[in-house]
């Protein structure tokens, strides 16, 4: 950390040096920061996954999860007149010895912004504009994503913005479907995100594509094929608030969506010169109770079902759920003890159940 500190400052120096006196004087960097510890036990069940515990016949296991989490960050804003970005760096979760492994910690966002006037561009690392962070599950940072809540990991982009209204083109994703063969991105993948906000209620609707050729896969017959990859998602939500009670929900649908780099399942090659594609439907439904400033109950649940074109899979379905108190005990402090449930309740394959597992504790914080 001392060494990204030092980094970080000498950025900033020669930045202060490089731009002109004029708009280096309305630049205003504003730093900020986290830092998060899990404190919880858990206790796993892994069924029919395929996976067993120290070598033996055993599938289950419990243990305590107490952890330094790698999601926690320091960045700043960066604003001078119609030129913004953002810099961000995240760490790595500690392993089982007590160190990190320096190979993880990246730059989780990095961009920078130009508002033009009738909108703005944005180029860099950020959050392309399909996710749903509607959920405040806390175990893992989980927030019901993979169990109903869309989301797109961070890529670099070249996006723009207007008003309520987002289109990016954002790095494909290169996914070899575990064959032989050579993933060829085409075109960008592209995303789409608007939404509006209202005094009681607001609302977000999004959608993404992505085409992409994996080539020269060798087939049953020990020829090579070339093959093509489509991936879409299309997705809602809302949010009510009555009082200090509030309801959110959220649905959405998509094909393929592991290749694209969406958090879901991805096809499989049958051998014989085709793609068996898999299509996810999912959703969710949170409730609140905000009991005063410091402290607001939640309580959540989300799931998905998968349909797989292979004829060796059935039907796949999995969810979670979750219950919460958010007890801020200092602003920019808090503590929220949580009860989450997790369930592959069925792996399409016959009777066979995935990993089930349960997490009571709780999430220590502090942002600075």
């Amino acid at each position: 950390m001392k060494k990204l500190l030092i980094l970080l400052a000498a950025v900033a120096l020669i930045a202060a040096f490089t731009i002109p006196a004029s708009a280096a004087d309305e630049i205003k960097w504003n730093w900020y920061g986290d830092s998060r510890v899990r404190t919880f036990w858990v206790s796993q069940d892994f069924r029919d996954s395929g996976t067993t515990v120290g070598g033996n016949d055993s599938t289950e296991d419990s243990q305590l999860d107490w952890k330094f989490q790698g999601n926690s960050r320091i960045g700043f804003h960066v604003k001078g007149g119609a030129i913004g970005g953002r810099v961000e760096w995240r760490t790595a979760n500690d392993n089982a010895s007590g160190s990190s492994s320096t190979n993880d910690a990246n730059f989780a966002r990095l961009w920078g912004s130009w508002n033009f006037g009738a909108g703005t561009l944005y180029v860099g690392k950020r959050q392309p504009p399909v996710y749903q962070f509607v959920s405040g599950q806390i175990y893992d940072d989980t927030g019901l994503i993979g169990w109903g809540a869309a989301y797109s990991r961070r890529r670099g982009q070249i996006a723009l913005g207007f008003g309520g209204f987002e289109v990016a083109l954002v790095q494909p994703r290169e996914d070899t479907l575990g064959t032989d063969g050579d993933p060829d991105p085409v075109v960008p993948k592209i995303e789409a995100r608007w939404g509006m906000g209202f005094d009681t209620w607001n609302f977000n609707v999004m959608g993404g594509y992505q085409y992409a050729e994996l080539n020269n896969v060798t087939n049953d017959d020990g020829n090579n094929k070339d093959l093509e990859i489509d991936s879409y998602i299309v997705a809602a939500d809302v949010t009510f608030n009555f009082g200090p009670f509030y309801t959110k929900g959220y649905l959405n649908y998509g094909q393929n969506l592991g290749p694209a780099d969406w958090v879901g399942p991805s096809p499989s090659f049958n051998g014989n010169n085709s793609i068996n594609d898999v299509t996810r439907t999912a959703g969710g439904l949170i409730l609140g109770f905000k009991l005063t400033d410091m402290v607001t109950f939640e309580a959540g649940a989300g799931g998905y079902m998968d349909d797989y074109d292979a004829s060796d899979r059935g039907d796949a379905s999995g969810y979670s759920a979750y219950i919460q108190a958010v007890l801020q005990m200092h602003p920019g402090v808090f503590f929220i003890p949580e009860f989450s449930y997790f369930d592959d309740a069925d792996l399409g394959q016959g009777s066979a159940e995935g990993t089930e597992y349960w997490a009571l504790g709780g999430k220590w914080q502090i942002n600075f």
